[in-house]
């Protein structure tokens, strides 16, 4: 059985591509560029963004009901009415115009439109998950999963939380994060820490991702800022948000807030030697949309030793001493130990280095997740006609 023509379906797919599970759907779309395969989206777009290139989108604008909930502090995603109409509006057309053989939903809202495509379509549905067990308990309360043919994730929560409420194992999917090499790597070093403000003779130690005591809790901060008290060490933060105690009245911490476009984030990888994801133990509702977290496996496609608590899928990509080091969560000492052993050792951190990009060439290649891909659509289709 073949498939000739996608359609995806997300929010915000266009530049800055400011989410990483954005990041992740724009990736598996290129991905599947090398397949004779008709990939065309379906997003929403915020007033002034500017339109993807790269792939035949669609666009439908979001509302002022979504700047007002955002403005109030909720999301927009869950609230704006008028942004959903429109986005099914599009949708439908195309679902009846084009006849596509698989819908992917690269995102949370399954029911809406896996209802629409029973109503005007007759496509196999593929529903890409981000949530963990809230949204699993929300699709059970829908009814959702009889109308969707197969659940793809890179979170292994996700799917368990498919499985317990009664989703068959075999309509749940893993599968791993795409990553082009050739988007990282060989950038000039000093270049990159001139556009941070960094020092070009610091050994830099960085960490990024959202400040929150799950992922980057202040006693890491603390941790990071007392080792960069050093003459010759600099801790770099970079983060999108700042959800929990404030990191920048830490003193020898530089902090970058807000989002980078594709090249600020690449020079923003090289700038420093080694990258830290110092992540709490996570249980199942806690976990985030994407693990291994994307930004774990670029700081490894750039070519730089990580150090990370062996938590969630982190242990997957990351071998102890191989191409970075395992800390137990929870232990900012056994962090701050191997952060000095780097540092001590320039000739470790580029071994480490050129491991980690060795680890992403060989696992989380765009081919790889196509021929994956490709294979869920698959059977999809094959659940749809049965």
């Amino acid at each position: 059985m073949s498939v000739a023509d996608v359609c995806v379906v997300g929010y915000g797919l266009h530049p800055p591509w400011s989410e990483g599970t954005r990041v992740l759907t724009r990736d598996q779309m290129r991905a599947l560029a090398n397949y004779p395969i008709e990939v065309r989206g379906v997003s929403t777009i915020r007033r002034g963004a500017t339109p993807v290139r790269e792939f035949k989108m669609e666009y439908a604008h979001e509302s002022r009901l979504g700047d007002l909930v955002e403005a109030l502090g909720g999301y927009r995603y869950n609230r704006d009415a008028v942004m959903f109409a429109r986005l099914a509006w599009r949708v439908g057309k195309r679902l009846a115009r084009d006849d596509p053989d698989v819908l992917h939903l690269g995102f949370a809202s399954h029911s809406l439109f896996s209802l629409l495509n029973d109503l005007v379509g007759d496509a196999a549905v593929v529903a890409q998950t981000f949530g963990g067990i809230e949204h699993g308990r929300l699709l059970e309360a829908l009814d959702t999963p009889s109308r969707v043919d197969a659940y793809v994730s890179t979170t292994d929560a996700d799917l368990t939380a498919l499985e317990s409420i009664g989703v068959p194992a075999a309509n749940c999917h893993g599968i791993d994060p795409p990553i082009f090499l050739d988007r990282f790597g060989d950038i000039d070093q000093s270049a990159a820490r001139d556009q941070f403000d960094l020092p070009d003779d610091a050994f830099v130690a960085g960490y990024f991702g959202n400040v929150n005591e799950s992922r980057f809790p202040y006693t890491v901060a603390e941790a990071l800022d007392s080792f960069a008290a050093n003459a010759s060490v600099e801790g770099f933060v970079v983060t999108k948000q700042i959800e929990d105690r404030d990191v920048r009245d830490l003193e020898h911490l530089t902090v970058h807030t807000g989002n980078l476009s594709d090249a600020e984030k690449r020079a923003a990888y090289a700038a420093a030697d080694v990258w830290t994801f110092p992540f709490r133990e996570l249980g199942v509702e806690g976990a985030p949309a994407i693990d291994p977290p994307l930004t774990l496996l670029e700081a490894m496609a750039s070519g730089r030793p990580v150090v990370a608590t062996d938590t969630l899928s982190m242990g997957e990509a990351v071998v102890d001493a191989e191409n970075g080091y395992l800390i137990q969560p929870g232990d900012p000492s056994a962090l701050v130990d191997r952060l000095q052993t780097l540092r001590s050792d320039s000739g470790a951190c580029e071994r480490l280095g050129r491991a980690a990009r060795r680890t992403i060439r060989e696992r989380y290649s765009p081919s790889a997740a196509a021929d994956r891909l490709v294979e869920i659509y698959e059977h999809a289709q094959t659940h749809a006609r049965n």
